[in-house]
């Protein structure tokens, strides 16, 4: 849940090399509140095409993840992690490290388990079938627990317009059931569309569990 401190809105952005945080007393006027910018590239391993700043507090801080382009020729991304060093959620903050860094993979978002407390890490991933869902369990807020699991491949026609394209996982948790929400197909088309895995068992790492829904949420 977050602690933000009351009376106070954040929005995170990237403007490619960089990920701000924005904070300002109301919501209308969050676009021109106080910047903060809390990770530059080159940084790390990360050099460049930084993407898809997620904000979550947990076991006490405050987390950044996002991911960005490790190779000098582009194209080659990971996930990373990064760490508040105070309490507030506007930063400062410090590099982590990377997550999952054997696998080319973006769109990292962190989500807890009602059940127990658990932790897990989803993400769009590359392997031979396009970008593909994954699912993995954390030790901690940076560190992978186990293998990866693939809980969904774009293999129906509405998830392979311009490229097979899952992407961009978002998790609810209501009414004991788990939706997680994704976008699918290239985004530089108009057939990016928004689909949906809702899993009723509670068992996140067994693919089996998570049900597609057979047309997208949003299209169009």
């Amino acid at each position: 849940g977050s602690r933000e401190p009351a009376g106070r809105f954040t929005w995170l952005r990237t403007t490619g090399s960089t990920v701000q945080i924005r904070t300002a007393a109301d919501l209308e006027s969050i676009g021109n509140g106080t910047v903060a910018t809390v990770f530059q590239a080159p940084h790390g391993p990360i050099l460049s095409d930084v993407w898809a700043p997620e904000l979550r507090f947990l076991d006490g801080k405050w987390y950044v993840y996002a991911c960005g382009n490790i190779a000098p020729a582009g194209g080659d991304h990971r996930m990373f992690v990064l760490e508040a060093t105070t309490d507030d959620p506007a930063g400062p903050y410090a590099f982590k490290g990377l997550l999952a860094p054997g696998s080319r993979a973006i769109d990292p978002t962190v989500f807890v388990r009602a059940a127990d407390q658990a932790k897990f890490l989803a993400y769009s991933g590359y392997d031979a079938d396009g970008q593909c869902l994954y699912l993995a369990r954390l030790a901690d807020p940076w560190t992978v627990a186990g293998t990866p699991v693939r809980i969904s491949l774009p293999s129906l026609p509405w998830e392979r317009v311009g490229a097979p394209i899952n992407g961009g996982p978002a998790v609810l948790e209501r009414g004991g059931s788990t939706f997680l929400g994704y976008s699918a197909s290239a985004s530089w088309t108009p057939d990016y569309c928004l689909g949906m895995l809702v899993n009723t068992g509670g068992d996140y790492l067994d693919p089996a569990s998570w049900v597609k829904q057979a047309q997208p949420v949003f299209r169009r």
